[in-house]
């Protein structure tokens, strides 16, 4: 079986381009883990692709040969980019596998120009719930790409179960059009020796730190765990927040914590990637993942990986990845003042904090193994070509 994968991003997390989201190492631990099945896979990705040395795998690297004055207009020019190289090696795939808004020009014209070729999608989020039903080009726009990619596709893949039904009630899609298959996190590459040393040259004065990794957006609820911070700081002052990613509110947010009582006790990294980001995963006290909207939560996995217990809020794929009281705490989407007790307790129970995160360890190599997955992908992959074949 030879499956093409056409993705926007493609990384592992020792590559990963800090800006480029979680959907390069979801996607690269997959073709990985599809390749250890003997799949034989092509990647079509970016010119910041990562080059992998195993031989099931070939990526190819593109790159737009014009700049366009827009985000839309840079989206477009790089699908069509990754759907002329599409076209040059389709003669030799069995199966595409695209992913992400961004590949919709791809999926729409190779379903035109090969209707018999099976395609299956991957979405991440769905535009309308990210933006929370606000109405504005861009959502309109991303909204239709979505919709081109599920109408070339004969199978969506919803991430989560969160993702399915919200997937099934936007696009009012039926059960043979979509399945749901969780995502992966790929082990390999998390464990690095000597991180505790490490780690003190990454300007983090010890590891008595609360951390958030993402984006810095609207969505992703850094200013829940701001407003909760001088209610967990007033009962442990040693307590240190660091914020590491980077995103249009990054000003707004150093903005309101320099004019607040919490100044000395927040640290802004910017976006982190690579070893950086494993050490500061590795050596937090505790992760929080404060989401408003979160279809999967891969930062959650990558905590998980990293033997660090997490907080995260009760929404979409996060949901599914945490037991509450088990495998870590849930709270209410956007109640700082649960968040802050819920940092409370975890921040002063190593008891706790060793439970989760045995638990956690253990619960996302039993659902989020990248090789189950692939398993469950792959019965998706050969039933679709026998059809085909008919």
């Amino acid at each position: 079986m030879h499956t093409l994968i056409i993705t926007p991003y493609f990384n592992s997390v020792k590559t990963l381009h800090p800006n480029s989201g979680g959907v390069g190492i979801l996607v690269h631990g997959l073709t990985m883990a599809l390749a250890r099945k003997g799949v034989t896979v092509t990647v079509i990705s970016n010119e910041n692709a990562e080059l992998v040395n195993e031989p099931n795998i070939v990526v190819h690297r593109v790159q737009r040969s014009t700049e366009g004055k827009t985000l839309v207009e840079n989206i477009l020019l790089s699908d069509i980019e990754l759907l002329k190289k599409a076209i040059q090696v389709i003669n030799k795939i069995d199966i595409v596998h695209v992913h992400d808004t961004f590949t919709a020009i791809s999926a729409l014209c190779l379903k035109s120009i090969f209707p018999t070729l099976p395609i299956v999608s991957t979405l991440y989020d769905t535009v309308q719930r990210r933006s929370f039903n606000h109405i504005g080009y861009n959502t309109i726009f991303f909204s239709n790409l979505q919709k081109k990619i599920i109408s070339s596709s004969d199978i969506t893949i919803a991430i989560s179960k969160h993702m399915h039904y919200e997937i099934k009630e936007i696009f009012h899609l039926n059960n043979e059009k979509i399945r749901f298959i969780p995502c992966g996190i790929d082990e390999n590459g998390y464990n690095i020796p000597n991180y505790n040393t490490k780690i003190k040259s990454q300007v983090i004065p010890s590891n008595n730190y609360i951390l958030f990794i993402g984006r810095l957006v609207y969505e992703k609820g850094v200013q829940i765990l701001l407003n909760a911070a001088p209610i967990f700081l007033n009962r442990d002052p040693s307590l240190k927040i660091v914020i590491a990613g980077d995103g249009p509110l990054k000003q707004c947010y150093e903005n309101a914590v320099n004019k607040s009582t919490i100044r000395e006790s927040v640290l802004f990294l910017g976006p982190v990637s690579g070893d950086k980001k494993i050490c500061l995963l590795r050596g937090a006290r505790l992760v929080v993942v404060p989401s408003l909207y979160e279809p999967l939560g891969a930062i959650a996995l990558e905590a998980g990986i990293c033997k660090t217990p997490v907080i995260v809020s009760d929404c979409g794929g996060l949901s599914e990845i945490i037991v509450n009281g088990v495998s870590g705490l849930k709270v209410p989407v956007a109640d700082y003042k649960a968040l802050a007790q819920a940092i409370i307790k975890l921040a002063n129970s190593s008891v706790l904090r060793k439970k989760f995160i045995v638990n956690l360890y253990k619960r996302i190599h039993e659902r989020y193994n990248p090789d189950k997955i692939a398993k469950q992908m792959m019965v998706i992959y050969r039933a679709l070509i026998k059809n085909k074949k008919r």
